[in-house]
């Protein structure tokens, strides 16, 4: 079948899945993915008639996140309670939460109140509800994702890159930042210097401490070429090793690179 994110090959640092494609290699941030797939499930339920489902906690939590926080939390209940989040008043500086959003499983419900709180705290009355609304479940949707350290086997990393197919936006997570990258195997190919071919009879010329060196290449392909030199009697030797050498090239720039080190030179 038709994989554009490839099958999965690794996890590495409990952070990035390493998928292989028909064309290359794809590096997921596992973090930045789901937190994606999690708003936009988010708002696919949020736009349904049931609104986003909830889950009650066995014990409601106080949260005591300070009296601006508290203020502009009661102010937003009816809001957040669309999105899952049931608030009330718990005395001075203080709310109750009773409800939180299925979809987040247990999470941290004393951090994700007092961030839900700053969030809504800078774009109050800034933005229009709606806006409001995508906000605070980009900062909800935090708290569902998988976190970055977390080890993944090979279905839920399989998984992930299937969801992310068939999700909108899914290139990119809720605060902007890329979730996948592809390296094409020329690409890959290019790093480690493969491919490296240079024509038949090719000529070309460089200059080496100011003494022109002219060569001929004959080329194998794969990265193997012959360099015929062609050397001022000035010079005994000369080495060539990888890497790359940057001086004044005659046609050298359809040969590629390399550097030019000198064993010996005569006075």
């Amino acid at each position: 079948p038709d994989l554009p994110l490839g099958a999965a090959r690794a996890q590495v640092h409990e952070n990035y899945i390493i998928a292989q494609t028909a064309t290359g290699m794809v590096i997921v941030d596992q973090h930045a993915a789901h937190e994606r797939l999690v708003l936009e499930r988010m708002k696919a339920q949020r736009d349904q008639a049931g609104g986003i489902e909830r889950q009650a906690l066995l014990i409601p939590e106080v949260i005591e996140p300070g009296a601006a926080a508290v203020m502009v939390l009661l102010d937003h209940a009816d809001m957040l309670a669309g999105l899952g989040l049931v608030i009330e008043s718990f005395g001075d500086g203080a709310i109750l939460v009773r409800e939180t959003p299925a979809i987040l499983g247990q999470t941290n419900i004393q951090q994700l109140v007092r961030d839900t709180a700053e969030e809504l705290l800078e774009h109050d009355n800034s933005q229009s509800l709606e806006a409001r609304m995508d906000h605070v479940l980009a900062t909800m949707s935090c708290y569902g994702s998988v976190r970055a350290g977390r080890p993944l086997n090979a279905a839920e990393m399989n998984a992930l890159l299937r969801e992310m197919e068939d999700t909108p936006r899914s290139g990119q997570c809720n605060h902007g930042r890329p979730t996948w990258t592809l390296l094409t195997l020329a690409q890959l190919d290019q790093l480690f210097l493969r491919g490296f071919n240079l024509d038949h009879g090719t000529d070309f010329a460089a200059h080496l401490d100011g003494v022109p060196l002219n060569f001929r290449t004959h080329g194998h392909g794969q990265g193997y070429t012959d360099l015929n030199f062609i050397i001022p009697e000035t010079i005994q030797g000369i080495d060539v090793v990888k890497g790359t050498y940057h001086a004044e090239f005659g046609d050298f720039a359809t040969a590629g690179a390399v550097r030019f080190n000198t064993r010996d030179v005569l006075q």
